[in-house]
């Protein structure tokens, strides 16, 4: 049995139902059943943990998906925020006092090598 939390899984799903503009079907056997519209309505609702019947009847208007901003663009505000925050961290390490130092550093290395490896013009062969 579900206590409390099988109505809060059900609004749950309700939400849902409204988020991608759907009619949700929920089953539960130890919780709450129903059916939520798009719109958030209630067709149904039953706990189904107490109730001894054999089933449900409930009349449900058939209707073609509801468009919603979820629908249309799903995760793409996840995406979005995903990149600005990579951005900013990537920015950040870039933009560090550290990194300048250990890119003068790394650079300073790089030209005392090139200088070892160029022939000394005074060593006579």
């Amino acid at each position: 049995d579900w206590g409390p939390l099988g109505l809060l899984h059900a609004n749950m799903d309700a939400v849902r139902a409204v988020e991608n503009g759907v009619t949700v079907f929920r089953c539960s056997s130890g919780g709450v059943s129903g059916v939520y519209g798009p719109y958030g309505d209630v067709v149904l609702q039953k706990v189904t943990g107490k109730w001894k019947g054999t089933g449900y009847i409930a009349d449900i208007p058939m209707r073609r998906q509801v468009v919603t901003v979820y629908s249309t663009v799903g995760h793409l505000g996840v995406y979005v925020c995903l990149g600005l925050w990579g951005a900013i961290m990537l920015g950040s390490v870039l933009t560090s006092p550290q990194t300048h130092q250990r890119l003068r550093r790394g650079s300073l290395l790089l030209t005392d090598s090139l200088r070892r490896l160029e022939p000394d013009p005074s060593a006579t062969p």
